[in-house]
């Protein structure tokens, strides 16, 4: 029985096609305006920061791990507020917590004056507005876009996320940070913030709260739209899987199996990512050339999330799992032969598909082995295991640089652990399913 509020401003079911598809658009937009949240669009940012206070890049890059981590830990609190107060209200609050964090950077060198603040205090500072974008940005409104998503759909899910995964791979690969760069080089840092401010914490709440509902459910929508029709199984009937408590989740080696899979991508990809000038100067490419290598990689990030969706609604989960790991190693290869072709070749297309693949996986994965009850908890540890894993990245390339002396031994030592998880995932049984009513 649908509820009377959830047709307020719209009615989902009197909308021209299936409302799902709309949820499609809404997931793809919330998972855009993640983006100051992510690693790549602080970045953009870090140089006007260190300008404009009274801190180095090494302070800002201690407070911006210590955030990460302190973020991290809070990420299964909120998912267990998702699960209770809905997608819609947790898209709202993430969305104002988000701008208001963004809007606070806009101030923060008269937050903390570089004349006569203390370092204590720029740091205390900068820590506590960096924890509000990973916390409300990577965090929280990633996390709401992912679990309505995996809400509204069952048999059609892994394509309506890898429509999603193309918004998400055109973004996090590269073209977002081109964007907020633009905007930053046309209007300034600091007006940069304050439109973020406006844009995502008054324009992305209004949004979220006109649009984002939290299954099709309440309403009064069936899953995958009224003119679906699932593949049957040997019983003739369609199977879903039980669902689990996130307690119960985590007894199954299918939760760490595809949980270290995601983890290790965005351990390696966050290190790879920070280092990238780095790693290309060593290989003797200038700045310029060496993120000229990262441009097609869209590309092949959305031809890796419409596969690994295809795969996805047709075959084992386990398979898109190895896809991942697989591509992931022969991206971290094509670093070791820079700057000959085949190495650009192997990071373009290794990291890339590797990259859709994880869009997929990452929203995909809990409602097809753990159901969609207690969604919003299980994301929430899954999204606390990536966040850690994902500030981890960048500190270990860092120390085992500092004692070999190049970036070469800690590439060839993190290949090791694509292999691992393949190993892993292997014991991953499928889930545990029951017959639909």
């Amino acid at each position: 029985m649908p509820k009377p509020w959830v047709n307020i401003p719209i009615t989902p079911s009197k909308w021209p096609f299936y409302y799902g598809w709309m949820i499609v658009a809404c997931a793809s937009i919330g998972i855009v305006a993640s983006l100051p949240g992510q690693t790549i669009g602080v970045g953009v940012f870090v140089d006007f920061i260190v300008a404009a206070i009274n801190l180095t890049t090494d302070n800002l890059s201690t407070a911006y791990l210590i955030a990460t981590l302190l973020s991290s830990l809070t990420m299964p609190f909120a998912g267990r507020l998702i699960d209770r107060w809905g997608t819609r209200s947790m898209g709202v609050v993430a969305s104002i917590g988000l701008g208001l964090s963004l809007g606070g950077f806009a101030l923060c060198d008269v937050l903390a004056p570089p004349d006569n603040a203390s370092w204590l205090r720029a740091m205390i500072i900068v820590t506590s507005l960096f924890f509000g974008i990973r916390f409300f940005g990577q965090g929280c409104l990633a996390l709401v876009a992912r679990v309505m998503l995996g809400r509204w759909f069952i048999h059609r899910r892994g394509l309506a996320t890898s429509i999603a995964s193309i918004f998400a791979s055109i973004a996090f690969t590269g073209g977002g940070a081109w964007v907020l760069n633009a905007l930053v080089l046309g209007a300034g840092w600091r007006a940069a913030y304050i439109i973020l401010f406006l844009g995502i914490g008054v324009g992305h709440a209004m949004f979220a709260w006109a649009f984002f509902r939290d299954n099709p459910e309440q309403c009064g929508l069936p899953k995958d739209g009224l003119s679906f029709v699932p593949r049957r199984t040997t019983t003739g009937r369609p199977r879903i899987a039980c669902d689990l408590t996130s307690l119960q989740a985590m007894k199954k080696v299918s939760f760490w199996a595809f949980n270290a899979g995601l983890g290790a991508h965005a351990l390696l990809m966050t290190a790879v990512a920070f280092h990238l000038t780095a790693v290309g100067a060593e290989s003797g490419l200038e700045r310029h050339a060496t993120y000229a290598v990262l441009l097609p990689i869209p590309i092949f990030s959305i031809g890796g999330s419409f596969l690994s969706g295809y795969l996805a609604d047709r075959v084992d989960l386990r398979w898109t799992l190895f896809l991942m790991m697989t591509m992931l190693a022969v991206g971290l290869s094509g670093l070791l032969r820079l700057p000959e072709l085949p190495g650009k070749l192997g990071i373009m297309v290794g990291l890339g598909v590797a990259s859709g693949c994880f869009n997929v996986l990452s929203t995909v994965t809990f409602p097809h082995y753990f159901g969609q009850r207690h969604l919003g908890a299980i994301n929430g540890l899954s999204m606390f295991l990536v966040v850690f894993s994902s500030a981890l990245g960048p500190k270990i390339f860092s120390t085992l640089h500092a004692y070999s002396g190049s970036f070469e031994s800690a590439i060839s030592y993190s290949r090791v652990m694509p292999l691992c998880v393949i190993v892993l995932g292997i014991f991953a049984a499928p889930p545990e399913t029951r017959e639909c009513q």
